[in-house]
């Protein structure tokens, strides 16, 4: 190889993926990463800050920011210690999200729904949008708390006051 091919192998570098001395670059599975990351955020219907958020909701531990999610989606960040915080709110294996490995989605492996009620209810939840869907499942995991546990603004919304 030529000075000259060597000084364009690695011009583009990024797109090719490799180096002057023919190495393997680590850049091709981060721009997977983010691209997962980046569609699978969008196909949920949340910005970087709701995905951040609902991840310190999730999981108090986790120091995740908005910012943080910007620099993986950016590439400015080479990976996280929060991949499985980050999968488990997408709702993605975590295989997957980092590595493009495996299935994609996680689902409720043979769940039967036999009441009347929640499959109505599935059924009017069914073409909802995605954040749509997340609201919904925010108002059940509300009225599903006990009242002790409640805010006195949520008592109040829920109507157990007492």
């Amino acid at each position: 190889m030529t000075a000259i091919e060597q000084q364009s192998l690695y011009s583009v570098n990024k797109s090719c993926c490799l180096s002057p001395n023919n190495a393997t670059c680590s850049f091709l599975a981060m721009a997977d990463l983010a691209d997962r990351l980046k569609e699978t955020r969008l196909a949920r219907g949340l910005t970087q800050a709701q995905l951040a958020d609902e991840i310190r909701r999730q999981h108090p531990e986790a120091k995740i920011t908005q910012q943080n999610i910007g620099a993986i989606e950016k590439r400015r960040h080479r990976g996280t210690r929060y991949i499985a915080e980050i999968a488990d709110v997408l709702l993605v294996h975590t295989d997957w999200l980092a590595l493009e490995k495996g299935p994609r989605d996680r689902r409720s492996q043979g769940l039967v729904v036999d009441d009347p009620k929640l499959v109505a209810a599935l059924k009017l939840m069914q073409p909802m949008a995605e954040y749509q869907k997340d609201q919904a499942l925010k108002i059940l995991d509300t009225l599903s708390q006990p009242p002790s546990a409640l805010s006195d603004d949520q008592k109040r919304r829920t109507g157990n006051e007492g």
